[in-house]
């Protein structure tokens, strides 16, 4: 009963899409109309040609059946494919047949339009595509011809879009002839109430649908109907006849793509995605409608497909006419800053070709004036190489231009901007002789006026401005005016729909910050007065390029990289781009990341580094990108950086925007990051691949609320509260002239000289002389003012002028004297010169500390821009301050709670030795592969001994307890060596202590050998036997003691002999070899290693004697590599066993030195003696030997 309801709903829904379709014009057919062997409805394709080319139809049919004819057509699909024989037709001997008929751009071809409209669409409902009885709900016909199939699924809790993916994937043969690749239909579509998704490939399981949804406040899915179904728009709009015959006439194309050798070349059909779709035809429908002289700005986030729209829209443009049936532009443009993006967008929009000649890459700057003169074809071009055509077609006359800008955020504002509008613009100037023979100010003046109205709003230029990341200025110069002081993207795709559609990937999902702590050391006994902001600047700087610091991340970036990234992210093929402050920085780190990769041998870590020019050492040393990446073009830094050998990239300006490599993974971010460079940085890890399911961020410098602010501005797309208006460009000319430092008459003199071609560059410099002198002269507020409103100026001026035509020339001549004396630096105000403070500066420490891991999420709000009039108010003059005030300053903001006094230091110094020599820490240390863990009992440790403090220390535990931070730097600076050093088995010596903890710190080097001991000290005794059988563990289950007899023959003697005689029968209970033998001969004795060594299975320690440890003298433990000849000395001709050869042992050391028999006269027990006793003298066994002084 609920599969019938589920079946009904289904059918509504279906009944309700095909009422829609009947209601369009598409005619109703049956299954049994699609032949399945042929996959065509041949009824409906005879009907078609016979309509259309009845002349063509009758010659054909003079010679062939119309089997014959439609075989022929089916081998013209099999051989070419289904989409290129809709759009090119077939030809059978001498006659051309077309399958389809496209909107003609013009009304001129009548005969063109009539055949339009006989274009037959169909649908055919239930279709069999096999003989098996597998069927499609849908299948849209053009012309007879497969074009699309669909899925329907009536949204309901168990069926979705998504079961009817499943069935695609599952229950769909893509080598059925109606679904292969190419040679089927063109694409199909998983439906249902709520979302639309689509492929152009089936492939089984491995099929990738993508969404083809209008989004839904400016995320997944689709905005509610009132109306009815929220996908209504598909079958209303998408599939009805103007734009579905637009789509396949315009939008699909066969894509090939090479891949590196031996890969096959990718082959793929594009199909629009709907916000590709919707913002061409809507751009080209306004266009048309308002026609040339107007400016439109599309935000497409990353992932967007924004080459393939750029592609899209510049045809559209090209073929666009008007009402009165002329193209609306003469020549398209297309400009990107980016030659590789040049290459990309030639090669995607000449896929479009249809008429060879169309598309042009721009060769040189002559031959591209050349071209925009005369010639009506689709440029595509640099925006560095536009400028140079401005000589050669400045007098261009009535014709039209658009120009499409691709990431119009880095250019297309302010000079270069203007540079364009100046090649384009209908310009009139007088010809360059008369400018040349009257240089009179009437010339002058006109030249001037030429200018203004050159760079004003043209009507004869249309701007299409591409970004996903708009500054203020690109919404200002490109955006639609919405109302009175806001503009809005013509159309937008935002970055927040692009990640959920899972397209990009979300960059803030996974984000780590840390924070800085450090401090700096004033070492010069003179203090410096300083300029608090330049000098402070300077501070810092030597603090993130200091060594230490630099080491310091260097490993732990290479370390981190190492575990968390490079085994587990995209199959092994992870890479990370650190984000570098400045090139200095980056050279350093580039020299820090190598040499500690070559420290520890790794093989599996190789850094490139990427920033412009050239650097200098204090060694005069000159480094380049290519000379540190033995490289000799900027390409071979990226083909390399693609390789799999190489994986981090250290950036410094560079290829932090526009540059896509998407095995990109993890970025270390070392550099403060603000608005929009925010977004521009991360989103080189948004790339999706295959395999690539996460980002990860690691930033030392910014806090997550900077970069949720940044973020959020572009998250779910942008606006612009615009704040100014037309006059405040009056406002800003009249406090400057007010200065009194640049008058009207520098003005007209300086524009006299500057618009007249024939004056050299020193009569501008002695044109401003007067200027610059009075700027010497004036105070520093002035000058300050004058210098800040001298930028304020130029970019509202370029911006302003633009959207308003101005008739003040004085606007223009103090815009032209303000560019020059900003381009050479003329204006340099009295201001201190930087200090060199590298001589009085120490970083005592650095460190970090992590203050947030996990996502940084964004709310789904707008957080519009705004620009706001600013005036020349500059602030108080900063003030002049001593050095040391700075860095007491800095030290108070990074070094946290660090502040101790010198007599505080001991104290914390004692507490820490306590803790080296605090064996049960020790253990835990060595045992404890988790530094976090470890951090956690020395806290509860370091604790315990504050608060086991006498009295007079109580202050400082309070201030410590009270002070989280100051107790998590001890723990930090002192805790993590540590534990490394116990993991790495260099834990720091023992120290001159008591013996009892000198023998606990031998015994966790015994405790640590594993399966066997091998010992081997050749003055050893009894106790120092039983000091080791005392602290063996469990594992281990074979012990040899190796000790020798020359010097040493009083410790080897009975009570020795009982002793390890007793042992071995306890060990061998509990399944413990034990061996003891003693090396006799001297001989052999100076062949065996005299240096106390303890080994084990897993470790080979030198060690102190027994007795230097016990009593308590400096004495180390080393790890050591070199495992000394023990097997050699063990079998040595005169080494033998203390139990099995006792008699041979004493009779030797007898003959070396005789040892008497004897009574203790402490204990009374026997004992063995080297003299022979005196009845009158007491003598004591070795237990109780009486210590020498």
């Amino acid at each position: 009963m609920i599969l019938l309801t589920v079946s009904s709903k289904e059918k509504d829904f279906e009944d309700a899409i095909v009422k829609v379709l009947y209601d369009g014009g598409y005619e109703k057919r049956k299954p049994s109309d699609f032949d399945k062997k042929l996959c065509l409805d041949s009824e409906l394709f005879a009907k078609f040609v016979e309509d259309t080319q009845p002349e063509s139809w009758k010659k054909l049919l003079e010679d062939n059946t119309e089997e014959e004819i439609l075989k022929k057509l089916v081998d013209e699909i099999e051989n070419s494919s289904m989409i290129d024989v809709i759009r090119n037709g077939f030809s059978i001997y001498d006659v051309d047949i077309d399958c389809a008929f496209f909107k003609p751009v013009n009304k001129k071809d009548a005969d063109h339009e009539k055949q339009y409209q006989k274009n037959i669409l169909s649908v055919i409902r239930q279709a069999q595509y096999d003989n098996e009885g597998h069927e499609l709900d849908l299948l849209l016909c053009l012309n007879g011809l497969p074009v699309a199939t669909a899925e329907l699924k009536e949204k309901s809790k168990s069926q979705t879009y998504k079961n009817a993916i499943k069935q695609y994937q599952e229950d769909r043969d893509p080598r059925n002839t109606l679904l292969k690749f190419k040679r089927g239909a063109l694409v199909h579509f998983a439906i249902d109430a709520h979302e639309v998704h689509m492929t152009t490939k089936l492939q089984d399981s491995e099929t990738n649908f993508i969404p083809f949804n209008k989004g839904r406040n400016g995320g997944y899915g689709n905005p509610d109907n009132p109306n009815g179904y929220r996908t209504a728009y598909l079958w209303e709009q998408i599939w009805q006849k103007e734009i579905w015959l637009d789509i396949i006439g315009n939008f699909i194309f066969y894509l090939i793509e090479q891949q590196p050798s031996p890969l096959p070349p990718k082959e793929s059909i594009i199909f629009p995605r709907y916000h590709q779709l919707e913002s061409v035809r809507n751009i080209a429908a306004n266009t048309k409608q308002v026609g040339p002289g107007n400016n439109y700005l599309i935000e497409h986030s990353t992932g967007s497909g924004k080459s393939k729209s750029i592609a899209w829209l510049a045809y559209k443009l090209f073929s666009l006419h008007n009402e009165n049936d002329n193209p609306v532009f003469d020549s398209v443009i297309v400009l990107s800053d980016r030659i590789v993006i040049v290459d990309q967008l030639e090669e995607t929009i000449k896929q479009f070709e249809t008429t060879a000649g169309v598309v042009e890459k721009a060769g040189t700057s002559s031959e591209l004036a050349t071209n925009l003169e005369t010639s009506r074809i689709i440029h595509i071009s640099t925006q560095q190489k536009f400028p140079f055509v401005i000589d050669k077609i400045s007098k261009i006359k009535g014709r039209n231009f658009a120009i499409i800008i691709d990431e119009a955020h880095s250019s297309q504002s302010g000079d270069s901007a203007e540079k364009v509008r100046e090649v384009l613009a209908n310009n009139d100037y007088s010809d360059q002789e008369a400018k040349e023979e009257e240089s009179t100010p009437d010339i002058t003046d006109k030249i001037i006026a030429e200018n203004m109205r050159a760079r004003g709003p043209s009507n004869h230029l249309s701007y299409y401005a591409f970004t996903a990341t708009p500054k203020k200025n690109t919404l200002q110069l490109f955006g639609t005016k919405v109302s009175e002081n806001e503009y809005e993207p013509f159309h937008k795709y935002t970055m927040n729909q692009a990640i959920q559609e899972g397209f990009i990937l979300d960059v803030l999902k996974n984000y780590t910050t840390y924070d800085s702590h450090f401090r700096l050391l004033h070492t010069s006994s003179k203090d410096k007065i300083v300029d608090n902001k330049t000098a402070s600047r300077k501070v810092m700087n030597y603090v993130d390029t200091h060594p230490e610091r630099i080491d310091y991340l260097a490993e732990w970036i290479v370390e981190h990289f190492r575990k968390y990234v490079l085994p587990t992210k995209i199959g092994g093929l992870a890479k990370a781009m650190v984000v570098s402050s400045s090139r200095n920085q980056a050279r350093l780190y580039k020299l820090a990341i190598d040499e500690y990769v070559k420290s520890k041998n790794y093989h599996d870590v190789n850094a490139l580094v990427a920033f412009t020019g050239s650097l200098k050492d204090e060694h005069d040393n000159i480094y380049t990108e290519h000379s540190m990446n033995n490289v000799k073009t900027d390409k071979e830094t990226t083909e390399n950086f693609n390789k799999k050998e190489y994986n981090i990239l250290i950036v410094a300006e560079k290829y932090q925007t526009g540059y896509d490599q998407d095995k990109l993974h993890t970025m270390y971010v070392d550099k403060k990051l603000k608005g929009i460079k925010i977004v521009q940085s991360l989103s080189r890890l948004n790339r999706t691949r295959k395999g690539k399911t996460d980002t990860l961020v690691v930033d030392f410098k910014n806090t997550v609320d900077e970069i949720e602010e940044g973020y959020a501005k572009y998250y779910s797309g942008t606006s612009l509260i615009d704040k100014t208006t037309s006059d405040y460009i009056f406002k800003l000319f009249t406090e400057i002239i007010e200065l009194g430092i640049i008058t009207q008459k520098d003005l007209d003199y300086f524009a006299q000289v500057f618009f007249d071609s024939s004056s050299g560059q020193g009569k501008l410099y002695a044109a401003v002389d007067g200027a610059i002198q009075r700027f010497d002269d004036a105070d520093e507020q002035d000058q300050d003012k004058l210098l800040k409103l001298l930028k304020i100026y130029i970019d509202v001026y370029s911006i302003l002028s633009f959207i308003v035509r101005y008739d003040d020339k004085n606007l223009e001549k103090l815009n032209a004297i303000l560019k020059f004396l900003r381009k050479w630096g003329l204006l340099r105000g009295s201001g201190l010169e930087e200090p060199d403070l590298e001589d009085d500066l120490s970083l005592q420490f650095y460190r970090l500390e992590k203050t947030h891991e996990g996502e940084i999420p964004l709310d789904d709000s707008k957080k519009p821009l705004t620009i706001n009039e600013s005036s020349g108010t500059v602030k108080t003059p900063d003030v002049m301050t001593s050095l040391s005030a700075i860095i007491d300053a800095i030290n108070e903001r990074f070094a946290g709670d660090i502040r101790t006094t010198p007599a505080e230091e001991i104290i914390i110094q004692k507490w820490i030795e306590d803790l080296l020599k605090d064996t049960e820490l020790r253990q835990i240390a060595k045992a404890n592969r988790s530094e976090d863990d470890f951090l956690k009992k020395f806290d509860e440790k370091l604790r315990n001994k504050m608060l086991e403090s006498p009295e007079e220390h109580y202050e400082l535990v309070s201030k410590i307890f009270k002070n989280g931070d100051l107790l998590k730097t001890i723990i930090s600076l002192a805790g993590k060596p540590f534990h490394e050093g116990a993991q790495k088995d260099t834990l720091p010596p023992i120290r001159p202590c008591s013996p009892a903890e000198n023998r606990l710190q031998f015994g966790q080097r015994i405790h640590d050998c594993h399966d066997f001991v091998n010992w081997v000290d050749l003055y050893l005794k009894k106790e120092g036997v039983e000091f080791l059988l005392d602290r063996i563990n469990d594992n281990v289950k074979e012990i040899k003691i190796l000790t020798g007899l020359y010097n040493n023959e009083r410790e080897i003697n009975e009570e020795l002999h009982e002793y390890v005689v007793m042992v071995i029968k306890e060990l061998e209970q509990k399944g413990i070899s034990l061996e003891m033998r003693i090396v006799t001969g001297k001989t052999d004795w100076e062949d065996t290693p005299h240096d106390r060594y303890l080994i084990g299975k897993n470790i080979v320690y030198s060690v102190p004697s027994y007795t230097t440890m016990v009593k308590g003298r400096y004495s180390e433990f080393h790890k050591t590599e070199n495992i000394p000849p023990f097997a050699e000395s063990w079998n040595a001709p005169n080494s033998f066993d203390i139990v099995k050869n006792w008699e041979k042992i004493k009779k030797i050391r007898n003959a070396q030195r005789p040892m008497y028999s004897a009574k203790c006269s402490k204990c009374g027990k026997d004992c063995e003696v080297p003299f022979k006793p005196d009845p009158g003298r007491p003598v004591y066994c070795q237990e109780h030997r009486p210590q020498k002084r």
